[in-house]
Parts: C-alpha cells; sequence; structure tokens
C-alpha cells in the first residue's frame, strides 16, 4: 500500500478523534481558571452491580464493581443550580474506593465547586487530573488545605504554578497529598 492512502485513511478516520480530544484538553486546562460557587452536598450514595470481563487467557472473571453518586446544590449569581458531577468522567471502583467518596461527601457537607462560566449548569468538585489516591484513582477537593508543621520535610508531588499578581504569593496545584518523609 502507497505511503499517501495510509496518510488519507489516517487524515478521515483520526482527525475527528485528535478534533475531540483536543476539545476536551481545552476544557480541562480551562477548568483550573473556573470561579468557585458555595454548595452543599445533598445527598450520597454508593450502588454496585455485578459484571464480567475476559482475562489474557480468555477466562470469564465475574466481579462486583461499584459506582458513587453524589448530588450537590450551588449558587451563582443568586441563582440555585443542582450538579452531579464528582470530576468530568465517571468511574467505577472497589467498595472501599467509593466508600471513601461517600464518606468524603457526606450529605450536609458545606463545599465549594467549580463551574463553568459560559454553562454554569457544568460544574466539578475536583479539577481535572487532580485527585487524592484511593485505590487506582484520585479524589481531592479543590479547596482542600493542609496544615503542615513546621521544621519538617514532605514531599509533594506538585501540578500547575499559578502567581496571580507579583505581589501576591504563588498557588501551587498538588497533585498528591504530602507525605512526611522526617
Amino acid at each position: 500500500m502507497e505511503l499517501w492512502i495510509l496518510a488519507a485513511v489516517w487524515a478521515v478516520v483520526g482527525t475527528p478523534f485528535v478534533l475531540i480530544a483536543r476539545r476536551v484538553f481545552a476544557r480541562d486546562h480551562l477548568a483550573a481558571q473556573w470561579p468557585r460557587a458555595p454548595g452543599v452536598i445533598t445527598d450520597s450514595s454508593m450502588s454496585s452491580r455485578s459484571a464480567r470481563r475476559r482475562d489474557d487467557h480468555g477466562n470469564d472473571i465475574e466481579y462486583t464493581a461499584y459506582s458513587f453518586d453524589v448530588h450537590y446544590t450551588y449558587t451563582v449569581a443568586g441563582r440555585t443550580l443542582q450538579g452531579d458531577r464528582v470530576e468530568r468522567e465517571r468511574f467505577e471502583t472497589d467498595q472501599g474506593g467509593a466508600q471513601r467518596v461517600i464518606d468524603r461527601y457526606p450529605r450536609g457537607r458545606q463545599i465549594e465547586v467549580l463551574y463553568d462560566p459560559n454553562d454554569p449548569t457544568f460544574a466539578l468538585l475536583n479539577l481535572p487530573g487532580e485527585r487524592p489516591s484511593f485505590g487506582g484513582q484520585d479524589l481531592r477537593t479543590p479547596d482542600e488545605r493542609w496544615q503542615l508543621k513546621r521544621g519538617q520535610t514532605y514531599w509533594v508531588r506538585i501540578g500547575k504554578i499559578r502567581r496571580p499578581s507579583p505581589d501576591k504569593p504563588a498557588l501551587i496545584n498538588a497533585r498528591t497529598a504530602p507525605v512526611r518523609v522526617n
């Protein structure tokens, strides 16, 4: 097969996927600049389902997949809105992971919600790619703060560093919770 034919097939088949990915990543990048609104958790629950997958040897493996549902209300410009996204994509986890999310967002908890200023009905509790670890996933709220002890050394994986203005301290987005090393 000639190279130009392969390139033409890639252009026709691959271009839509590249465009979709660019749009998703652009929105994720902008989410870090989104405003925050006060909110409250209205419901928090866990559900499970039986599932089956095939392993590398062709054997069927039955397992239980757990998911969590977190519902909240938040106020933008005097308008009360409802949301149910913890992060951009929903996912399933094990029972312990789902329970940790439910424990993190109990009914009645006051929260800060990130919302898209162009579409305030689209809101998140976690920034894309910034989640504390539980199982294989991370979940951290955008308003999480840590009280560190003076004179101690901590290890933390950092993400984006922003300096809003020269006279204000830098804002550092941590990608993991700090771990004390001494």
